[in-house]
């Protein structure tokens, strides 16, 4: 949390980065009155130090997630990109904790997730870089690390969906148009180049069979 308290302790309370860190704790993450929230920016800082030092592990990881979300932001202005970076730069600090640690943790692209394989990760990472042709399937992959990652209430059953819809996604751009079915989309497919292992290709063809 350092990326975000030394930043904000050497700025005014009124400035936007700061005042929107302690108004979504305040508001969206503790739902408490915003009226609550102190105008000494040390104090403030020093709340939210001793509710993370006194919480159980389950709210620690909350507490995490909710400064992870600042490296998900995508609006203009100058305090948003500050608090992106913020957030960024602190999903970095925090990987390298939780697996100095040997935490069953990790954030990915910005979910604090139970992926502990590096290779798993990557693999993650690499699949969910925005990139034109496959903007689709990324929106599922998203979707399906959310539900996945949900501590309180993880949605197993439709983060399955979302991951094979990603690969209907990812095949359709491919092909250019959507396929009846799985089998008829990989024939289309190889026969215009695409090459894949024969085990991934066995696997997809079983996982829809």
């Amino acid at each position: 949390m350092a990326y975000f308290f030394n930043k904000m302790e050497s700025l005014s309370f009124g400035d936007d980065f700061t005042y929107r860190v302690f108004y979504d704790w305040q508001d969206d993450f503790l739902g408490r009155p915003v009226d609550e929230i102190s105008q000494i920016t040390s104090t403030n800082c020093s709340k939210i130090k001793k509710e993370y030092l006194t919480g159980n592990w389950g709210f620690c990881y909350d507490v995490i997630q909710f400064f992870a979300d600042y490296s998900k932001l995508t609006g203009p202005g100058e305090h948003e990109s500050e608090l992106r970076y913020s957030g960024e730069m602190f999903c970095a600090a925090v990987n390298d904790v939780l697996e100095a640690e040997k935490s069953g943790y990790r954030i990915v692209n910005g979910e604090l997730t139970d992926i502990t394989n590096d290779e798993e990760i990557r693999s993650i990472e690499e699949a969910a870089t925005p990139d034109g042709i496959f903007s689709g399937a990324i929106i599922h992959l998203d979707a399906a690390l959310r539900m996945y990652s949900d501590r309180e209430n993880p949605d197993y059953r439709n983060s399955i969906k979302e991951s094979v819809s990603a690969i209907e996604s990812a095949f359709s751009s491919i092909n250019g148009s959507k396929s009846k079915n799985m089998s008829e989309a990989l024939r289309v497919s190889t026969e215009s180049g695409l090459i894949l292992a024969p085990a991934l290709k066995s696997g997809i063809s079983n996982i829809y069979g």
